[in-house]
């Protein structure tokens, strides 16, 4: 049988905050867990996936007078100049589509002309559900690298949903 609340001593009082500290403690930490298993079994991976697309369609507008690729086969064909200017990627391009997904009709003038007149334009490269990527670290997001890329203003490639 509990105590009635006006016979409660200081040292209940003080076993019930410790209990809901530890509670607090224990959920904080839980939700700590929970964020760090993300970031390792998805942001990272995506990001890494996000960051090879935008070297290889690089690689691809170089080679192809800024034709863009129409699909993952014109990205396998532009690893070796890649890997001629930049090194290894950081990702297995048979495994990009499987983190990311990356818009394969795009008029790269069209493009252009459209950042004249309209304020913005749907991202390039999403997550497979189409959400932007988050990237994980600084100046490798995929969509304001092929702004920089393209010549497009920054900020031009946003997300629509």
């Amino acid at each position: 049988m509990s105590t009635p609340a006006g016979n409660r001593t200081w040292k209940h009082r003080l076993k019930q905050v410790l209990l809901i500290g530890l509670l607090a403690c224990a959920g904080f930490s839980g939700w700590i867990v929970w964020r760090i298993f993300l970031r390792v079994s998805d942001e990272i991976p995506t990001t890494y996936a996000g960051w090879a697309a935008w070297e290889l369609i690089d690689a691809h507008l170089t080679t192809h007078s800024n034709q863009w690729p129409h699909g993952i086969f014109d990205l396998r064909a532009a690893v070796p100049v890649h890997r001629s200017k930049r090194g290894d990627l950081h990702w297995s391009v048979d495994d990009l589509t499987n983190r990311i997904a990356i818009d394969w009709n795009v008029d790269v003038e069209a493009l252009r002309a459209s950042a004249k007149s309209q304020p913005s334009h749907p991202l390039l490269v999403t997550c497979r559900d189409g959400k932007p990527i988050n990237s994980v670290w600084k100046g490798v997001e995929p969509n304001r690298k092929l702004e920089e890329i393209l010549g497009l203003p920054a900020g031009f490639l946003r997300a629509t949903n």
